[in-house]
Order: structure tokens, then C-alpha cells, then sequence
């Protein structure tokens, strides 16, 4: 048709046998390709981040407020989106080629379950949301797309995935934002129940389906996600504060502590009074040699009062064996014993 790019409607013209398609605002049913490398041998879609030939990168728009009242918020220390259920979370997608390039590529969006115990379970919604709202043909569909030209996709291994036709951006502009919702919570019970989820978004070739592009991140739909991210961040630094192998260090949660100068330490410090040495009796050589005193000395801790008490003991042993007054002879002895005389 005259006025659109070449490989426009492409997009319309293939089929794939084992998927089934519905439209959304009563727009015609449109069978959609399913990537020969979207459904692998076992059934585990990739959630490596793969930025492709093509720098294909995602971008959430302007951050949130971390207030109750906050529709979606994302985190970039989690790398997790917490949104609101039945809210429209603006997404962009941005490729770094021209404009004109953006026709050829269409964006897959589904979700999957990120632990290895569920990695085989698709992602639907709860019993109790799937019957309320209109009834509309994808309603096991958890993820949603508000574009027009959203294309929903049942794979046969029973997974779900929403497919948009990327359109040219904006002139001024090199990315394409797109609209989302979550039709369900997290922790609904036989639906999510509590189990961890990726988001995953892959670009896609109109023309045979190859993937040249992926961006993955973690998710969890909630009532407040300005609440909940602030308990998952904050139990994440706890949980991180004392790994050694982190080098920064987030100077906004330091305390400042001020210390008192010199000058106001030296006015409040108190200056204790000097214990005089005890006074020693003056007595003759006689009654000092001859007289037996007591010490009483506090000893503290049981191994120091033994070795004190041992070298006390060895004492007594080595000198009380001299008469009183031949301080001399034992001085003498106790210096040849302790020093050789060196011959010449």
C-alpha cells in the first residue's frame, strides 16, 4: 500500500500453525510468527541480557517517587520493576540504527518464572482475575500491551507472549515508547503464588522471526510497589553491608559523629592526687635481719598470684640459709655462681 514502508504489512502476512492469535479492540484476527529460536528444544525461553548487533537496549521511563500513591517504580540497584496491577507502565525501546530501520523489527513481551523449579510453568493469571473484567480471548495473558496493533500469541507449550509492530519514532527522538499492563499480582494463589518473575522482551526480524535482541529484568506486581521497594532495597544493603568484596559505599545512610576539641577534653578530665609510697620503719640491722614481717599484697587472677608466690617461695629457699649480717659472703657466692671468672 502506497504511503507505508516496504515490509509494513508483512507483519500481517505470516502464519505459524501451533500458535493461535487475538486481537484487541475488535481489530481483525491476525496470525503472528513465532521465532524459529523463541521456542527452544526445552521449552526455557533465555534471559540473558543480549544487546545484539543492533544495540537493543529498554529504558523505563522517568523514575517514580518511592510513595505509596506510585503507580510503577523501577529499581536500578535491583534491576526490578515494581508495578501496580492494571496500571499502564510506559516502556521505551531504543536501537541504535536510523529511524526508518525501526519498521523491520517487531517486540515480544512475555514473562516467565525465573527460578529453575518453575522454569517449565507458564505464567497465567490467578482463577479469580481471569473472571472478572469482560471475557476476552487472552485472558490467561498475565502481560498486556495498549498499542492497537498488539498481536496475543499461545505457544504450544502453552506459554504466552503479547508481539507489537515497531512503528518509526518520532522525529528528534530514537526510541519507541510502549504502554504495558499486568492483568494479575504476584502473589495470588493459583496464579504467581508468590513465585520470582522475569520480564522478558526480545526484538524481533518481520521478515523470518530471528531474535536480534533481548533485555530481561525481574518483576513483581503488587498493590504498592513504592512500599515494596523500599523493603526489598533496604534488605538488599543489609544484606550486602558487610561483603568485602564491596567497594562503595553509599555516604547518604552514614551517621556524622563530632568530637569534642582537646581543649574541652582537658577542662573535664580530672587530674588524680599522687598516692605517696608507704613509710618504711627505721629499726637496727639487727631486728631487720632477725624480725619476721608480714606482706599482705592483693594479687589479681589466680596465675599471677602462683607465679608470685613461686618466686617468693624460691627466694626464701636460695637465701635464708645465711647467717644475719653476712650479706657479703652471700653476695659473693651468688656472683660466682652467676659470673665465671675469665681465665687470661
Amino acid at each position: 500500500m502506497d504511503g507505508q514502508p516496504p515490509g509494513y504489512y508483512d507483519f500481517q502476512q505470516q502464519q505459524l500453525m501451533d500458535t493461535t492469535t487475538y486481537p484487541i479492540n475488535n481489530c481483525p484476527v491476525v496470525p503472528i510468527n513465532t521465532s524459529p529460536t523463541f521456542d527452544i528444544s526445552n521449552g526455557v525461553p533465555a534471559m540473558e541480557l543480549w544487546p545484539g548487533h543492533l544495540k537493543f537496549t529498554v529504558e523505563f521511563s522517568k523514575a517514580q517517587d518511592k510513595t505509596k500513591a506510585t503507580p510503577w517504580i523501577y529499581s536500578t540497584k535491583l534491576k526490578k520493576l515494581f508495578v501496580s496491577m492494571d496500571k499502564a507502565c510506559p516502556i521505551s525501546f531504543r536501537m541504535d540504527n536510523l529511524s526508518q530501520e525501526f519498521h523491520r523489527y517487531c517486540i515480544r513481551g512475555q514473562m516467565v518464572y525465573s527460578k529453575a523449579d518453575h522454569f517449565q510453568d507458564p505464567v497465567e493469571r490467578c482463577p479469580a482475575h481471569k473472571g472478572t473484567g469482560p471475557p476476552l480471548p487472552y485472558t490467561p495473558h498475565v502481560l498486556r500491551c495498549e498499542d492497537n496493533d498488539s498481536r496475543y500469541v499461545d505457544h504450544s507449550d502453552m506459554r504466552h507472549s503479547v508481539v507489537v509492530p515497531l512503528k518509526p519514532p518520532a522525529p528528534g527522538t530514537q526510541s519507541v515508547s510502549l504502554c504495558y499492563k499486568f492483568m494479575c499480582l504476584s502473589s495470588c494463589q493459583g496464579g504467581l503464588n508468590r513465585r520470582p518473575t522475569k520480564l522478558i522482551f526480545t526484538l524481533e526480524s518481520l521478515t523470518n522471526g530471528e531474535v536480534v535482541g533481548r533485555y530481561a529484568c525481574d518483576v513483581r506486581i503488587c498493590s504498592c510497589p513504592g512500599r515494596d521497594i523500599r523493603a526489598e532495597e533496604a534488605r538488599f544493603d543489609k544484606n550486602h553491608s558487610h561483603d568485602p568484596t564491596a567497594t562503595e559505599t553509599d555516604s547518604s545512610n552514614l551517621i556524622p559523629i563530632e568530637l569534642p576539641s582537646m581543649a574541652q577534653l582537658k577542662g573535664k578530665i580530672k587530674k588524680r592526687k599522687a598516692i605517696p609510697p608507704p613509710q618504711v620503719a627505721q629499726t637496727d640491722s639487727t631486728e631487720d635481719d632477725d624480725g619476721i614481717y608480714n606482706l599482705n599484697v592483693n594479687i589479681k587472677g589466680l596465675k599471677n598470684y602462683n607465679f608470685i608466690k613461686d618466686i617468693i617461695s624460691r627466694f626464701q629457699h636460695d637465701y635464708d640459709g645465711f647467717p644475719p649480717g653476712n650479706n657479703d659472703q652471700a653476695n659473693h657466692t651468688d656472683t660466682g655462681k652467676r659470673f665465671k671468672k675469665e681465665e687470661p
